[in-house]
């Protein structure tokens, strides 16, 4: 068994953000668990090894990456907890996350993350918590206490809470909710929260931007103006007003402009935020479209702004993009991996045994609180798909542990209906 054969294309590196120290790019490889080096100025790439305590064929394992006095913090998409690489020591280091109380999805953990005083903070995606670690004590935090209020107050429409987009505000982190048309503001400081709803719009809000002064949201056909309350001061008609139809999931704020990229379609929408109505763009990236699939709905894998300049990565090619004076420009073309680590022969039992013990962990969920009938601990189907926990705990009567293997990976009905078939 090769490593390779989890590549998308060849021996074609992508990852989900990547962290510069001016001349070498660190980036968690997406196609497998990998940590890499790359050189700008030399071309050259080096493997710097295997997070730990993952397993080694799982895909998207983080997202984010923070730097902390010379040590590389990485956010779990997939990931079981946070990595850290030590730029320094050359070490690696793993801090477990707790189980979630709810059910969750699997590879979008924690879609938001962000450095404040000593600690990290990071954001769900489909978690049912907010992680707060403390770097220098090596302590770790729970922050859910918002969870039940969230569920309760809109009744929790789908698994995904918080959108991709962000922003820090002074003490504040704003993000966008999948439960309701809103905000939700998180205090780093002192760990309040608050519900923003905005009044008058029903549509699901995908992204998120601010300007110093307002916030910039999107919707599938309105662009909005908001004030730090969540009252909208202007709502623009996209397609009327920049003949631009479809969603837009990641944006951006820089020098002035506002830039939308879209879902599954290779276009930035640039905005001059101060004559919004007249002064705009539309800038094409990638002469091809690519036909995208359920597991890789957006045209970018990522975009980020980095020391004052935008960078995103287009998922057809895989070529790191940046936007410069207005333009679009190609900052690098894709990795190729040619340190022999993608070709290097696995033992196929190691392999084997690394798979089980990962499964079990994925996919089934311990809930201490539950006990069946002689007093012992239940399991629950877990990720993979977005139903499982709270769909059995509201509709499944009784469930019994045997009958976990017929229903592992399966979504919600499916296993509703497995576990309801009778013994013979």
């Amino acid at each position: 068994m090769k490593i390779q054969d989890n590549y998308p294309e060849g021996k074609m590196l992508w990852f989900n953000d990547f962290y510069c120290d001016g001349n070498n790019m660190f980036f968690s490889a997406g196609n497998f668990n990998g940590l890499y080096a790359y050189s700008i100025v030399n071309k050259k790439l080096s493997f710097l090894g295997k997070f730990k305590d993952e397993y080694a064929l799982c895909i998207q394992l983080y997202g984010n990456v923070n730097n902390f006095e010379n040590q590389l913090i990485f956010t779990p998409l997939s990931a079981n907890s946070i990595g850290i690489y030590d730029l320094y020591n050359k070490s690696f280091e793993s801090i477990a996350l707790p189980m979630p109380k709810a059910a969750c999805g699997y590879e979008c953990k924690f879609l938001n993350s962000v450095i404040y005083k000593n600690s990290i903070f990071a954001f769900p995606g489909y978690c049912s918590y907010i992680v707060e670690y403390n770097i220098k004590n090596k302590k770790l935090i729970i922050h859910d206490s918002w969870y039940n209020e969230l569920s309760n107050r809109y009744k929790k429409k789908s698994n995904l809470l918080f959108h991709f987009d962000s922003a820090q505000i002074n003490d504040d982190i704003y993000l966008l909710s999948e439960q309701y048309s809103g905000m939700f503001r998180y205090c780093l400081l002192d760990n309040t929260y608050e519900f923003i709803e905005i009044a008058g719009i029903y549509e699901n809000i995908h992204t998120l931007s601010y300007d110093g002064n307002y916030i910039w949201c999107s919707t599938n056909s309105k662009l909005l103006k908001l004030n730090l309350k969540g009252k909208v001061t202007e709502e623009i008609d996209i397609f009327a007003t920049y003949g631009v139809k479809g969603d837009f999931y990641y944006s951006i704020y820089h020098k002035d402009y506002l830039f939308l990229f879209a879902c599954q379609m290779s276009i930035v929408l640039r905005i001059d935020c101060r004559n919004y109505m007249t002064k705009f763009e539309v800038m094409r990236y990638c002469k091809e479209e690519k036909k995208y699939t359920n597991y890789e709905y957006h045209a970018t894998d990522f975009v980020k702004k980095k020391k004052d300049k935008v960078f995103f990565m287009c998922r057809s090619d895989r070529t790191i993009l940046n936007i410069a004076d207005g333009n679009v420009e190609r900052y690098l073309d894709a990795i190729i991996d040619t340190t022999g680590y993608a070709e290097r022969n696995v033992d196929a039992n190691d392999i084997y045994i690394e798979s089980i013990n990962f499964d079990e962990k994925k996919n089934r969920y311990l809930h201490k609180d539950n006990k069946d009938k002689d007093n012992r601990n239940i399991f629950y189907e877990r990720t993979l798909f977005p139903e499982s926990l709270d769909f059995m705990f509201n509709v499944i009567d009784s469930f019994k542990i045997g009958k976990q293997s017929c229903c592992v990976g399966d979504m919600g009905k499916k296993i509703y209906r497995l576990l309801n078939i009778k013994e013979k």
